[in-house]
């Protein structure tokens, strides 16, 4: 699309959850990402705000711009196979340079969403961002479910399941406590 000249604004949206593989990819392309909050509707909003004709999540709904104003697998599709047929290429030369980084996603059920904000927990999110070196934690309350959403993400998948598994741990005990 860049190349095309169909890339306004130069970038693309995508969400907090999506993999920092994404950002660091089409960085070497010269494409910048800015980042929204989960939900088509905060991906939108952001493409808007931003002049950006091409968004999505990580779960796959994918916004083009121009034509809709949330995401549709049948219009991904037929983007994606236009691209494959423009380029003669299959699907798996035009993601090589994608190389998504380990990630853990936990999904904690709580009583109260507040437990995110708790000195237990907020302690555990800074030991696990000091174990992750450079990665990244995001802890976030659902804003359909009565849970705590965690996804720790960086070179080490090891160490990412660690960090989770810290997380979880302070989650639930802060959840008796």
């Amino acid at each position: 699309m860049r190349a095309k000249g169909e890339l306004d604004g130069g970038g693309v949206v995508a969400t907090r959850m999506s993999n920092l593989g994404l950002e660091r990819s089409l960085a070497a392309y010269g494409i910048n990402v800015a980042y929204a909050e989960v939900g088509d509707r905060f991906v939108y909003e952001k493409m808007l705000e931003t002049g950006y004709l091409l968004g999505g999540e990580s779960s796959g709904h994918i916004i083009f711009r121009k034509y809709a104003t949330t995401g549709d697998g049948v219009l991904t599709a037929l983007k994606i196979m236009e691209l494959m047929m423009q380029s003669k290429c299959p699907l798996s030369v035009l993601v090589e340079g994608y190389r998504p980084l380990p990630q853990v996603k936990r999904a904690v059920r709580v009583r109260d969403k507040e437990v995110i904000s708790t000195d237990r927990v907020l302690e555990a999110k800074a030991q696990a961002e000091e174990a992750l070196k450079g990665g990244r934690v995001l802890l976030r309350a659902s804003g359909t479910e009565p849970v705590i959403r965690i996804l720790t993400e960086g070179e080490d998948g090891a160490a990412c399941a660690q960090a989770a598994d810290l997380l979880e741990r302070a989650v639930r005990a802060a959840e008796d406590f």
